[in-house]
């Protein structure tokens, strides 16, 4: 018997976990929306990887690492997973996706083409599982740590879901937890430097500019998404060698562009504040910031 979303949600939530927080008033795409936009191709690879009873306890695990929290940043993820014992290997696959309603404030289910992270963890013990991230955003959501069974209409164990959260230990953003507290690595444990470089995987100049593309192609700056990829695969010093330098200069040029489109009306509203007509405001700013733009924000009040 299979179930739907809404019912699928409240298993995780009877479960102890908190779920992501959506405005479905606004038609915010939900994460049966997100896992389905996803190519055929990465679909079958997330619900294949599902195949054996341990697959399933490690994805209790990795649950368990959330602690209270909806999401973990990649690089959070990436950490925690590590220094909970588990292997990672990210890789950057191109999939039709639905970029994250959150960030892009749309509210649609409009499908784009990008390289997205697929991470593929492993315990060592037989329990091997691959999740996505299926919104591009940069984070896991807890639903797409449980995205097979998003896809699949499988139900989920509560109680022995709740029972993994209960003895889990969530990750608390720190390579070493004080003696006495829920933190991840237990009483009187703590994980040495060297210890949690021996578990980095050499990242490849292909997986490095896929993630440098992953950026770019959400609107980021070159600086920008090198520096979030070297921060995201521990590859500081890495350099991008791809070829979308040209999108780049794109995203470049409109953040600038944006910029100004913001000062030019703060200005605005500045001088309409003063009591200044609109069409005095409008010249006003123009000749401040020397540029000849429309206004484009919400006319404030005069004060």
């Amino acid at each position: 018997m299979t179930i739907g979303y809404s019912e699928f949600i409240n298993q995780l939530e009877q479960a102890g976990y908190n779920t992501t927080n959506l405005n479905t008033a606004r038609g915010e795409a939900d994460f049966s929306d997100y896992g389905n936009a996803l190519s055929p191709e990465l679909q079958a690879m997330i619900t294949d990887s599902f195949d054996c009873p341990e697959d399933y306890a490690l994805q209790e695990q990795i649950a368990a690492l959330y602690g209270n929290k909806s999401n973990l940043h990649r690089s959070d993820f990436l950490a925690a997973c590590r220094a909970a014992g588990f292997e990672v290997n990210v890789e950057y696959v191109k999939s039709s996706y639905i970029p994250d309603n959150k960030a892009d404030g749309r509210y649609d289910t409009d499908i784009s083409s990008a390289h997205i992270g697929v991470y593929t963890i492993s315990d060592g013990k037989g329990g091997q599982i691959t999740i996505a991230d299926a919104n591009g955003n940069g984070a896991l959501e807890i639903e797409e740590l449980f995205m097979n069974q998003i896809l699949q209409g499988v139900a989920v164990d509560v109680e022995s879901l709740a029972a993994s959260k209960e003895n889990g230990a969530a990750w608390t953003g720190s390579a070493q937890g004080p003696s006495g507290n829920n933190s991840l690595f237990g009483d009187n444990t703590t994980v040495t430097e060297t210890k949690a470089e021996e578990a980095e995987e050499e990242v490849s100049q292909s997986d490095f500019d896929s993630a440098v593309e992953d950026y770019l192609s959400q609107g980021y700056s070159m600086e920008t998404a090198t520096a979030s990829a070297a921060a995201d695969l521990d590859a500081d010093g890495m350099t991008y060698t791809g070829s979308m330098e040209e999108l780049a200069a794109e995203n470049e040029e409109q953040a600038t562009t944006q910029a100004t489109q913001k000062s030019f009306n703060t200005a605005v509203n500045e001088y309409l504040q003063q009591g200044k007509t609109m069409e005095e405001a409008i010249e006003l700013a123009k000749k401040d910031l020397g540029v000849d733009m429309d206004y484009t924000g919400i006319e404030q009040e005069a004060a």
